[in-house]
């Protein structure tokens, strides 16, 4: 009975979450349209870091409990996720061409923000200064992006709603992320249970499964957003969820509790999320994220993540 109950909790996840991408990308899309800035700034902003919240929320809870280091972890493995299995995903399903904006502004700040990020972390700890840094970084990336967004013509679709209709867009832009995060997290609970019955051990239910879980909302979201040829909504999500946890989720997490580095991040994490982010960066200076650059995204996660699950299972 429990095991039947677990697998209807994840059909009715799957079906949350599929839907809700939809009415987020709907409703992004004509956000876009209203304000007349490219959809590339909508998905980094409000999309990125729409989904990047559940990953801040933990980032403050990990670290008011002292456990800065669960922040840190989580910051560089969602943007593993995010940039392996997701970006490689989606550019299987269909080639993205590559918006100027993101060439020019977006991955210089992702692949920037990775930098500062890892030598603050590089001498083994990080330090309230340095997080305060990120953090400054974070809000200058976000105010700068709306600027550069406002001075760009928009999509050739532009809508003449008004600001009623922007409000309304808006706040199912909102629901849209509520009910994917609500989503995402029955998926976890009701996986992990059956992850438990199945006598798979606590780690690699942390680094599978839950991984996989709190990424469901940028996985499908952006799915969603690549079938209906809304590409830099999908890719946009990713970038700017990236770089929210780099600056946002360590830098909150490091302001609020200063504490040592794993150094299984400084080992492992930092630098294949370095060479992942590296690969995308050459990958977009070609115009184009081919399904080539999709299946070697995948294959360097796949690897990683084998690597890292046949460690637990060695030490057990």
């Amino acid at each position: 009975m429990e095991l039947l109950l677990n697998i209807g909790y994840i059909s009715v996840a799957i079906a949350v979450i599929i839907v809700s991408s939809n009415i987020l990308i709907t409703n992004a899309s004509a956000v876009a349209s209203i304000l007349k800035v490219p959809s590339i700034i909508v998905g980094t902003l409000l999309i990125g870091f729409g989904n990047a919240l559940p990953e801040l929320a933990i980032s403050v809870i990990s670290a008011l409990n002292g456990s800065t280091g669960i922040a840190i972890g989580n910051g560089y493995g969602s943007n593993l996720v995010n940039t392996g299995l997701v970006l490689g995903t989606i550019a299987v399903i269909a080639p993205l061409a590559v918006h100027r904006l993101l060439l020019i502004r977006e991955m210089p700040w992702l692949f920037g923000s990775l930098l500062l990020a890892t030598l603050a972390i590089s001498n083994g700890k990080l330090e309230r200064l340095e997080s305060a840094v990120l953090l400054a970084l974070c809000v200058t990336y976000t105010i700068t992006s709306i600027r550069a967004g406002l001075k760009e013509p928009g999509s050739e679709e532009q809508s003449s709603g008004g600001k009623k209709e922007l409000f309304i867009r808006i706040c199912m832009v909102l629901a849209g992320l509520a009910a994917l995060s609500l989503g995402s997290k029955l998926f976890i609970f009701s996986a992990v249970n059956l992850a438990r019955m199945m006598k798979i051990s606590e780690e690699v239910i942390g680094i599978s499964i839950v991984a996989l879980g709190t990424s469901l909302p940028e996985l499908f979201s952006s799915v969603i957003a690549v079938v209906r040829k809304e590409n830099d909504l999908a890719i946009g999500n990713l970038v700017g969820a990236n770089i929210f946890n780099l600056l946002g989720v360590i830098g909150v997490a490091g302001v609020i509790t200063p504490a040592a580095v794993d150094s299984s991040v400084l080992c492992t994490d930092a630098p294949v999320t370095l060479v992942m982010t590296l690969f995308l960066f050459v990958c977009t200076c070609s115009k184009k994220i081919t399904r080539i650059n999709g299946i070697m995204l995948l294959l360097m996660y796949t690897v990683f993540i084998s690597f890292m699950i046949g460690g637990m299972i060695n030490h057990q």
